[in-house]
């Protein structure tokens, strides 16, 4: 009897597990050198895009702003694969176009404030990471 295979259903946690997978092809590599502390740092990325998700439909959660600042790994490059996750988001149907695009600024400003230093225009940065894929 042959075992049935299945796909992976399209979730939150499964797009951002996928996303930071590290291979060639991607040229991403383990966060922090070991799988234990990668995986830390990608359930922190899942637990943003899921405040913000919230954010974007007004419930009651925690402030984005707070919940990025306890990912200690996090870095401004950040920004641009959260916001190719986001439009990944979009693609598999788990987002609008309208959500997508309040996350994206939510999620600039965000950075903006963790990052001041950064001398980015957040308009520019979702333009310029919207014609990369």
């Amino acid at each position: 009897m042959a075992l049935k295979s299945y796909r992976t259903p399209v979730t939150l946690p499964a797009v951002v597990t996928h996303y930071y997978e590290p291979s060639p092809k991607n040229g991403l590599v383990l966060v922090g050198g070991n799988k234990a502390t990668h995986q830390i740092f990608v359930a922190h990325q899942v637990r943003l895009l899921n405040t913000l998700i919230g954010f974007v439909n007004e419930l009651p959660q925690k402030n984005t702003h707070e919940i990025a600042c306890q990912n200690r790994f996090l870095v401004y490059e950040d920004l641009d694969h959260l916001i190719n996750i986001i439009k990944k988001l979009e693609v598999a149907d788990l987002i609008d176009s309208a959500k997508k695009l309040l996350m994206e600024e939510e999620l600039v400003e965000v950075f903006t404030k963790i990052f001041p230093n950064q001398n980015v225009n957040p308009v520019m940065k979702i333009v310029a990471s919207s014609s990369r894929l």
